[in-house]
């Protein structure tokens, strides 16, 4: 008698530490399913925040063709591409640049504050309007956003 109930002692041990041991495995998957999504989540939020940014800059007023402050034009004003946007600003991992895609083929930085250490780069472009006040002519240009993570 004294044999069948440390066997059936046994047989529960090891029962119980198999339903632990599952528990755990259930755990961990939960755990890092959860991670990725909410990571995925992070992603697709700085994702839609680049994409506005993509359209609001041309329209900036650092930046935006006007008269007196008045905004008369959708264009982005050469002549105010030297001061950029101070260190910070964007945070980190951004570089902002433009590019006039016909002529000269001209770069400015507007702003460039990359990440030390990344793992990706994520590049959005857009073509914008781009007006030479020294000159009073057009020309098109390439407004590209580069995102470290």
């Amino acid at each position: 008698m004294r044999k069948k109930g440390q066997f059936r002692i046994s047989e529960n041990m090891i029962v119980i530490f198999f339903v632990v041991f599952l528990l755990l495995i259930l755990f961990i998957g939960f755990v890092e399913y959860n991670s990725y999504s909410v990571k995925k989540k992070a992603f697709e939020l700085k994702y839609n925040e680049i994409e506005q940014l993509l359209s609001i800059i041309p329209v900036m007023p650092e930046f935006g063709c006007s008269l007196l402050g008045v905004v008369d034009e959708a264009c982005m004003d050469t002549s105010k591409f030297n001061y950029g946007f101070s260190e910070g600003y964007f945070g980190d991992g951004l570089v902002i640049k433009v590019e006039e895609v016909l002529l000269t083929g001209r770069e400015w930085t507007l702003y460039d504050n990359k990440a030390d250490d990344y793992d990706d780069v994520y590049k959005l472009s857009s073509f914008v309007s781009l007006y030479y006040p020294g000159d009073k002519y057009y020309g098109v240009g390439l407004l590209r956003l580069e995102w470290y993570q």
